[in-house]
């Protein structure tokens, strides 16, 4: 049996590896870790990911510029965004570039393990959008 792979993308290495040991250990999914927006580009350029767990708030090539840049690579993968920030506004803008659904850091440590479901999802539309979850839900 296949297992679902998940690509986690966070700059903060200690944040990547601990979302990628509850994806693991929790929700038994494979795991994969980006540490730049660019090395996540890289990863999904050679592996099969089935979802996307991306930090927004990265230096150089933030995750609004991935989504961008996966939009414009005609990826498909769909994206689960977090911030710490917590800022409504840039989750939603996270929404209308692609992203599936968002959620903030204070979700709590067991978010990522029960999020990837959306990898069996149909991808998001541009009239979807409105549709998906920002931020906490």
């Amino acid at each position: 049996m296949n297992r679902t792979t998940v690509l986690v993308v966070d700059d903060v290495p200690t944040m990547a590896e601990q979302y990628a040991y509850d994806l693991k250990r929790v929700g038994q999914y494979e795991t994969l870790v980006a540490q730049s927006g660019r090395e996540a580009l890289d990863i999904l350029e050679r592996e099969a990911v089935d979802c996307v767990i991306l930090d927004l708030e990265m230096p150089g090539m933030d995750g609004f510029e991935v989504l961008r840049a996966m939009e414009r690579r005609a990826f498909r993968t769909p994206v689960i965004v977090y911030t710490g920030t917590g800022n409504y506004d840039r989750c939603t803008q996270a929404i209308r570039l692609g992203a599936r659904s968002s959620k903030t850091r204070s979700s709590g440590s067991a978010w990522p393990a029960r999020s990837p479901r959306c990898a069996r999802a149909p991808a998001p539309t541009h009239r979807s959008w409105a549709r998906a979850r920002p931020c906490n839900s």
